[in-house]
């Protein structure tokens, strides 16, 4: 027995699907907008493509995005969109661009602590938030500017708190965009280091979907097409920036890897990435890029017909695990991303407490076999 959940977003993806933002904005009963971006889209020609399509609908921007959607200075971004009378929020970015928006949202939603909206340590869907939201206070739109997060169709905002160094999962069905907006002309001025560690995290969870406890057809269907996508979309999009096909081609294998993941879930290599990402603000994706073939060969079946279909969507040499864990490592080999925790400046003497805290990841509840502190700890030193 399984349910499937299809996200609630309206999704519109092409070249130039940008210009459609007012016709998209009216039908939300929309006028007057507020974007929510980093320092280096706002100052880049992803924003100025919205400002000409917008004009004086954009009523503020607010631009500090923190790595990891740092949180603890969010108060004075929401009192600002509360002040400037949009009646919408946009996020333009990555994957922290889209969860500050939604944790944006969620603080001028709610009256009062958020603590009932997050989802308890070490229980996965079994720990649900004590609350659910009735309505949100704006509507959102997402324009993705990477290739990866997949937060403009799934309904957890992850955000870092700062000062207890560890990312924090809220999760509410109204946390899904309402519209997303796929345009690879904005994809183009986004580089190669982003580009590869955001697709990495959408190939992570493709792969992981497929090996999760709670594995299903229809979301195997999603992974295994984002697999298809991803596998020739990415690698194209760093080499020729400007192929607008490839840059397509990897935002909607993200989008339907996050589709995946929502309805299977993830498990070792996120949980893993939210635990190191909290500690040190390391982007997932870098973290998905150093465990992603290690955990897959621990974690997929030997053989069988689904680790085949992987094998096939990854255009792997072989149908079992080592052929799927061979072309994991071939795609990710040329990405400029680094390939050992020491390259990224994470103490060893730190890896007992990463294990600790990665094991009790809300995600962890779906890996297909337990998985003891004492391996991810040997996991980590493997790759440290």
């Amino acid at each position: 027995m399984f349910e499937q959940i299809h996200p609630r977003t309206r999704v519109i993806a092409g070249a130039g699907a940008h210009r459609r933002l007012p016709e998209l904005l009216s039908e939300l009963h929309a006028g007057p907008v507020f974007v929510v971006c980093g320092r280096t889209v706002a100052a880049g020609p992803q924003l100025a493509a919205l400002r000409e399509v917008l004009g004086d609908a954009i009523v503020g921007v607010f631009d500090g995005i923190r790595p990891q959607a740092g949180l603890n200075h969010l108060g004075t971004a929401a009192a600002a969109i509360r002040a400037s009378g949009a009646e919408a929020v946009l996020s333009l970015g990555g994957g922290a661009a889209i969860d500050t928006a939604k944790y944006l949202i969620l603080l001028l939603t709610v009256d009062g602590p958020l603590d009932d909206f997050q989802v308890p340590k070490g229980r996965g869907r079994q720990g649900r938030p004590a609350r659910a939201l009735q309505g949100t206070a704006y509507p959102h739109v997402a324009v993705p500017t990477t290739t990866g997060s997949s937060s403009e169709v799934m309904p957890w905002a992850g955000v870092r708190d700062e000062r207890r160094g560890e990312k924090v999962l809220f999760r509410d069905p109204l946390l899904v965009p309402d519209a997303a907006v796929l345009d690879p002309l904005l994809v183009v001025p986004t580089g190669a280091a982003l580009t590869a560690s955001s697709g990495v995290t959408a190939v992570a969870r493709a792969v992981e979907a497929t090996y999760s406890r709670d594995r299903q057809p229809i979301a195997d269907g999603y992974a295994l097409q984002a697999l298809h996508l991803l596998r020739t979309g990415l690698p194209r999009s760093i080499e020729t920036p400007d192929d607008l096909d490839a840059r397509l081609d990897a935002q909607v294998g993200a989008l339907l890897s996050g589709i995946a993941a929502d309805n299977a879930m993830v498990s070792l290599t996120h949980a893993i990435g939210h635990a190191v990402g909290g500690r040190y603000a390391l982007q997932h994706g870098v973290a998905h890029r150093i465990f992603l073939p290690p955990v897959a060969g621990r974690l997929l079946p030997a053989e069988g017909s689904r680790v085949a279909r992987v094998a096939e969507a990854l255009g792997a040499e072989g149908r079992d695990a080592d052929a799927v864990t061979a072309a994991l490592r071939t795609m990710l080999a040329p990405l400029p991303i680094p390939t050992r925790l020491r390259d990224v400046h994470v103490d060893r003497a730190d890896l007992p407490a990463i294990a600790k805290a990665t094991s009790v990841e809300p995600m962890m509840t779906y890996a297909p076999r337990e998985v003891s502190v004492e391996e991810i700890e040997e996991l980590l030193e493997s790759c440290w």
